[in-house]
Protein backbone atom coordinates (compact mmCIF):
# COMPACT_ATOMS: atom_id res chain seq x y z
CA UNK A 1 0.00 0.00 0.00
CA UNK A 2 2.88 2.39 0.82
CA UNK A 3 4.32 1.84 -2.64
CA UNK A 4 0.97 2.81 -4.13
CA UNK A 5 0.88 5.91 -1.97
CA UNK A 6 4.29 6.92 -3.33
CA UNK A 7 3.01 6.45 -6.85
CA UNK A 8 -0.04 8.57 -6.16
CA UNK A 9 2.02 11.36 -4.60
CA UNK A 10 4.30 11.35 -7.63
CA UNK A 11 1.35 11.56 -10.00
CA UNK A 12 -0.26 14.43 -8.10
CA UNK A 13 2.99 16.37 -8.01
CA UNK A 14 3.20 16.06 -11.78
CA UNK A 15 -0.40 17.20 -12.08
CA UNK A 16 0.32 20.18 -9.84
CA UNK A 17 3.13 21.25 -12.15
CA UNK A 18 0.83 20.97 -15.15
CA UNK A 19 -1.88 23.01 -13.43
CA UNK A 20 0.45 26.01 -13.17
CA UNK A 21 0.36 28.98 -10.81
CA UNK A 22 -3.19 29.98 -11.71
CA UNK A 23 -4.51 26.71 -10.28
CA UNK A 24 -2.13 26.58 -7.33
CA UNK A 25 -4.92 26.58 -4.73
CA UNK A 26 -6.77 23.78 -6.53
CA UNK A 27 -3.59 21.69 -6.70
CA UNK A 28 -2.93 22.26 -3.00
CA UNK A 29 -6.46 21.17 -2.08
CA UNK A 30 -6.10 18.02 -4.18
CA UNK A 31 -2.76 17.20 -2.56
CA UNK A 32 -4.24 17.73 0.90
CA UNK A 33 -7.14 15.38 0.12
CA UNK A 34 -4.74 12.69 -1.08
CA UNK A 35 -2.59 13.00 2.05
CA UNK A 36 -5.66 12.75 4.27
CA UNK A 37 -6.88 9.62 2.48
CA UNK A 38 -3.45 8.04 2.75
CA UNK A 39 -3.42 8.65 6.49
CA UNK A 40 -6.86 7.06 6.84
CA UNK A 41 -5.82 4.00 4.83
CA UNK A 42 -2.67 3.50 6.92
CA UNK A 43 -4.68 3.82 10.13
CA UNK A 44 -7.27 1.31 8.88
CA UNK A 45 -4.56 -1.16 7.91
CA UNK A 46 -2.86 -0.87 11.29
CA UNK A 47 -6.20 -1.34 13.06
CA UNK A 48 -6.75 -4.60 11.19
CA UNK A 49 -3.29 -5.84 12.10
CA UNK A 50 -2.26 -6.02 8.46
CA UNK A 51 -2.05 -9.81 8.39
CA UNK A 52 -5.40 -10.71 6.88
CA UNK A 53 -4.99 -8.06 4.18
CA UNK A 54 -1.42 -8.87 3.16
CA UNK A 55 -2.22 -10.81 0.02
CA UNK A 56 -5.06 -8.51 -1.05
CA UNK A 57 -2.97 -5.40 -0.41
CA UNK A 58 -0.15 -6.81 -2.51
CA UNK A 59 -2.53 -7.48 -5.37
CA UNK A 60 -4.01 -4.00 -5.09
CA UNK A 61 -0.52 -2.48 -5.07
CA UNK A 62 0.29 -4.25 -8.32
CA UNK A 63 -2.98 -3.02 -9.81
CA UNK A 64 -2.34 0.54 -8.70
CA UNK A 65 1.22 0.48 -10.02
CA UNK A 66 -0.07 -0.68 -13.37
CA UNK A 67 -2.79 1.95 -13.45
CA UNK A 68 -0.47 4.82 -12.63
CA UNK A 69 2.34 3.85 -14.98
CA UNK A 70 0.12 2.95 -17.92
CA UNK A 71 -2.67 5.55 -17.78
CA UNK A 72 -1.24 8.83 -16.59
CA UNK A 73 0.12 10.89 -19.44
CA UNK A 74 1.44 7.90 -21.39
CA UNK A 75 5.26 7.59 -21.25
CA UNK A 76 6.48 9.26 -18.04
CA UNK A 77 10.16 9.33 -18.96
CA UNK A 78 9.91 10.59 -22.53
CA UNK A 79 7.90 13.80 -22.77
CA UNK A 80 7.03 14.78 -26.32
CA UNK A 81 6.98 18.55 -25.90
CA UNK A 82 4.46 21.06 -24.64
CA UNK A 83 1.03 19.58 -24.03
CA UNK A 84 -2.14 21.09 -25.39
CA UNK A 85 -5.05 21.95 -23.11
CA UNK A 86 -6.91 18.88 -24.37
CA UNK A 87 -3.95 16.66 -23.53
CA UNK A 88 -3.76 18.19 -20.06
CA UNK A 89 -7.46 17.55 -19.50
CA UNK A 90 -7.09 13.95 -20.66
CA UNK A 91 -4.12 13.50 -18.36
CA UNK A 92 -6.05 14.88 -15.42
CA UNK A 93 -9.04 12.65 -16.16
CA UNK A 94 -6.76 9.63 -16.51
CA UNK A 95 -5.16 10.38 -13.15
CA UNK A 96 -8.55 10.75 -11.48
CA UNK A 97 -9.76 7.50 -13.03
CA UNK A 98 -6.61 5.66 -11.95
CA UNK A 99 -7.00 6.96 -8.41
CA UNK A 100 -10.66 5.98 -8.32
CA UNK A 101 -10.03 2.45 -9.61
CA UNK A 102 -7.17 1.90 -7.18
CA UNK A 103 -9.33 3.11 -4.29
CA UNK A 104 -12.22 0.84 -5.33
CA UNK A 105 -9.88 -2.14 -5.63
CA UNK A 106 -8.48 -1.55 -2.16
CA UNK A 107 -11.94 -1.10 -0.66
CA UNK A 108 -13.01 -4.40 -2.21
CA UNK A 109 -9.91 -6.09 -0.81
CA UNK A 110 -10.62 -4.72 2.68
CA UNK A 111 -14.21 -6.00 2.55
CA UNK A 112 -13.03 -9.59 2.31
CA UNK A 113 -14.19 -12.33 -0.08
CA UNK A 114 -17.38 -11.94 -2.11
CA UNK A 115 -20.50 -14.03 -1.53
CA UNK A 116 -19.59 -16.01 -4.63
CA UNK A 117 -16.07 -16.77 -3.38
CA UNK A 118 -17.36 -17.68 0.07
CA UNK A 119 -19.99 -20.01 -1.36
CA UNK A 120 -17.47 -21.68 -3.67
CA UNK A 121 -15.08 -22.30 -0.77
CA UNK A 122 -17.79 -23.70 1.50
CA UNK A 123 -19.19 -25.89 -1.27
CA UNK A 124 -15.78 -27.39 -1.93
CA UNK A 125 -15.49 -28.11 1.80
CA UNK A 126 -18.70 -30.17 1.47
CA UNK A 127 -17.35 -32.04 -1.53
CA UNK A 128 -13.86 -32.75 -0.15
CA UNK A 129 -14.92 -35.71 2.06
CA UNK A 130 -16.63 -37.21 -1.01
CA UNK A 131 -13.46 -36.74 -3.07
CA UNK A 132 -15.32 -34.58 -5.55
CA UNK A 133 -14.65 -31.22 -7.16
CA UNK A 134 -16.94 -28.82 -9.00
CA UNK A 135 -17.17 -29.18 -12.77
CA UNK A 136 -18.22 -25.83 -14.24
CA UNK A 137 -21.29 -25.67 -16.48
CA UNK A 138 -22.14 -22.63 -18.65
CA UNK A 139 -24.66 -20.23 -17.10
CA UNK A 140 -26.93 -19.95 -20.13
CA UNK A 141 -30.31 -21.05 -18.78
CA UNK A 142 -29.63 -24.68 -19.73
CA UNK A 143 -27.36 -25.35 -16.73
CA UNK A 144 -29.58 -28.02 -15.11
CA UNK A 145 -29.88 -30.02 -18.32
CA UNK A 146 -26.22 -29.56 -19.23
CA UNK A 147 -25.16 -30.69 -15.75
CA UNK A 148 -27.32 -33.82 -15.96
CA UNK A 149 -25.99 -34.51 -19.45
CA UNK A 150 -22.44 -34.21 -18.11
CA UNK A 151 -23.21 -36.66 -15.31
CA UNK A 152 -24.68 -39.18 -17.75
CA UNK A 153 -21.55 -38.99 -19.88
CA UNK A 154 -19.34 -39.44 -16.82
CA UNK A 155 -21.37 -42.52 -15.88
CA UNK A 156 -20.83 -44.01 -19.33
CA UNK A 157 -24.51 -43.56 -20.21
CA UNK A 158 -23.94 -41.75 -23.49
CA UNK A 159 -27.05 -43.35 -24.97
CA UNK A 160 -29.21 -41.61 -22.35
CA UNK A 161 -27.58 -38.28 -23.20
CA UNK A 162 -28.03 -38.67 -26.95
CA UNK A 163 -28.95 -35.38 -28.55
CA UNK A 164 -27.35 -33.33 -25.80
CA UNK A 165 -29.31 -31.07 -23.45
CA UNK A 166 -32.05 -30.13 -26.01
CA UNK A 167 -33.07 -33.79 -26.08
CA UNK A 168 -33.24 -33.85 -22.29
CA UNK A 169 -35.44 -30.75 -22.37
CA UNK A 170 -37.78 -32.41 -24.87
CA UNK A 171 -37.96 -35.56 -22.75
CA UNK A 172 -38.75 -33.56 -19.61
CA UNK A 173 -41.54 -31.67 -21.41
CA UNK A 174 -43.02 -34.92 -22.76
CA UNK A 175 -42.81 -36.59 -19.34
CA UNK A 176 -44.52 -33.65 -17.63
CA UNK A 177 -47.31 -33.64 -20.23
CA UNK A 178 -47.83 -37.37 -19.73
CA UNK A 179 -47.90 -37.00 -15.95
CA UNK A 180 -49.51 -33.57 -15.78
CA UNK A 181 -51.53 -34.36 -12.66
CA UNK A 182 -48.30 -35.02 -10.74
CA UNK A 183 -46.52 -31.82 -11.74
CA UNK A 184 -49.20 -29.19 -12.41
CA UNK A 185 -49.82 -28.45 -8.68
CA UNK A 186 -46.17 -27.40 -8.38
CA UNK A 187 -46.24 -25.28 -11.54
CA UNK A 188 -49.63 -23.54 -11.50
CA UNK A 189 -51.11 -21.42 -8.69
CA UNK A 190 -54.46 -22.29 -7.15
CA UNK A 191 -57.40 -20.10 -8.08
CA UNK A 192 -58.81 -17.51 -5.69
CA UNK A 193 -61.10 -20.08 -4.06
CA UNK A 194 -58.26 -22.54 -3.55
CA UNK A 195 -59.81 -25.08 -5.90
CA UNK A 196 -56.53 -26.43 -7.18
CA UNK A 197 -55.25 -26.33 -10.73
CA UNK A 198 -56.25 -27.53 -14.16
CA UNK A 199 -53.55 -29.81 -15.54
CA UNK A 200 -54.98 -29.42 -19.04
CA UNK A 201 -54.84 -25.62 -19.01
CA UNK A 202 -53.06 -23.54 -21.62
CA UNK A 203 -50.85 -22.16 -18.87
CA UNK A 204 -49.48 -25.61 -18.03
CA UNK A 205 -48.95 -26.41 -21.71
CA UNK A 206 -47.07 -23.14 -22.10
CA UNK A 207 -44.81 -24.14 -19.21
CA UNK A 208 -44.00 -27.41 -20.98
CA UNK A 209 -43.38 -25.60 -24.25
CA UNK A 210 -41.01 -23.20 -22.51
CA UNK A 211 -39.04 -26.17 -21.20
CA UNK A 212 -38.85 -27.68 -24.67
CA UNK A 213 -38.30 -24.59 -26.81
CA UNK A 214 -36.57 -21.92 -24.72
CA UNK A 215 -33.67 -21.45 -22.31
CA UNK A 216 -36.06 -21.32 -19.34
CA UNK A 217 -34.15 -22.12 -16.16
CA UNK A 218 -34.90 -25.56 -14.71
CA UNK A 219 -35.73 -25.85 -11.03
CA UNK A 220 -36.80 -28.50 -8.56
CA UNK A 221 -39.88 -29.55 -10.54
CA UNK A 222 -37.84 -30.22 -13.67
CA UNK A 223 -35.15 -31.90 -11.58
CA UNK A 224 -37.77 -34.29 -10.21
CA UNK A 225 -38.99 -35.00 -13.73
CA UNK A 226 -35.45 -35.79 -14.87
CA UNK A 227 -34.94 -38.21 -11.98
CA UNK A 228 -38.25 -39.93 -12.76
CA UNK A 229 -37.80 -40.31 -16.50
CA UNK A 230 -34.14 -41.40 -16.23
CA UNK A 231 -34.95 -43.70 -13.30
CA UNK A 232 -31.87 -42.46 -11.50
CA UNK A 233 -31.39 -40.89 -8.12
CA UNK A 234 -30.11 -37.32 -8.42
CA UNK A 235 -28.27 -35.89 -5.42
CA UNK A 236 -27.85 -32.12 -5.15
CA UNK A 237 -25.24 -30.53 -2.87
CA UNK A 238 -25.54 -26.92 -1.74
CA UNK A 239 -24.12 -24.70 0.99
CA UNK A 240 -26.17 -24.37 4.17
CA UNK A 241 -28.48 -27.29 3.36
CA UNK A 242 -28.27 -31.06 3.62
CA UNK A 243 -27.86 -32.94 0.36
CA UNK A 244 -31.18 -33.38 -1.46
CA UNK A 245 -31.97 -36.75 -3.05
CA UNK A 246 -34.60 -37.04 -5.78
CA UNK A 247 -35.76 -40.11 -7.66
CA UNK A 248 -35.66 -43.80 -6.74
CA UNK A 249 -33.70 -44.86 -3.66
CA UNK A 250 -32.24 -47.84 -5.47
CA UNK A 251 -30.95 -47.08 -8.94
CA UNK A 252 -29.31 -50.47 -9.33
CA UNK A 253 -26.36 -50.63 -11.71
CA UNK A 254 -27.23 -47.25 -13.21
CA UNK A 255 -25.85 -45.30 -10.27
CA UNK A 256 -26.77 -41.85 -9.01
CA UNK A 257 -26.17 -38.51 -10.67
CA UNK A 258 -24.63 -35.74 -8.57
CA UNK A 259 -25.01 -31.99 -9.04
CA UNK A 260 -24.29 -28.90 -7.00
CA UNK A 261 -26.56 -25.90 -6.61
CA UNK A 262 -25.26 -22.36 -6.13
CA UNK A 263 -27.07 -19.17 -5.16
CA UNK A 264 -24.37 -16.62 -5.96
CA UNK A 265 -22.70 -17.90 -9.13
CA UNK A 266 -21.81 -15.36 -11.85
CA UNK A 267 -23.94 -12.68 -10.20
CA UNK A 268 -26.89 -14.28 -11.96
CA UNK A 269 -28.46 -15.96 -8.97
CA UNK A 270 -29.28 -19.67 -8.95
CA UNK A 271 -27.11 -22.02 -10.97
CA UNK A 272 -26.37 -25.74 -11.30
CA UNK A 273 -22.91 -27.22 -11.80
CA UNK A 274 -21.79 -30.81 -12.22
CA UNK A 275 -19.13 -32.54 -10.12
CA UNK A 276 -16.34 -34.95 -10.93
CA UNK A 277 -13.93 -37.16 -8.96
CA UNK A 278 -10.97 -35.36 -7.44
CA UNK A 279 -7.68 -36.32 -9.03
CA UNK A 280 -5.03 -37.99 -6.91
CA UNK A 281 -2.54 -35.32 -5.89
CA UNK A 282 0.58 -35.24 -3.76
CA UNK A 283 0.58 -38.99 -3.32
CA UNK A 284 -2.86 -39.13 -1.70
CA UNK A 285 -4.49 -42.53 -1.90
CA UNK A 286 -8.17 -42.25 -2.83
CA UNK A 287 -8.68 -45.97 -3.30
Amino acid sequence: MLQRHKREVKVHKELAKKMGKKRKDEAAALESAVEERHAQEVAALEARGGQDMAQDAAAVSVLADSLYTCRVGGDETKPTGKQTRAQKRRGARAAEEAEREARIAEEQASQGPSDRATEARELQALLDPLRLVVRDIPADGHCLYRAVEDQLLQCGAASEATGSYPALRARVAAHMREHAADYAPFVLPEDAEGNGVDATSDEYEQHCRDIEETAAWGGQVELGALAALLQRRITVYSVGMPAVDMGPDDTGPKGALRLCYLRHAFGLGEHYNSVQPKLVENGDDFS
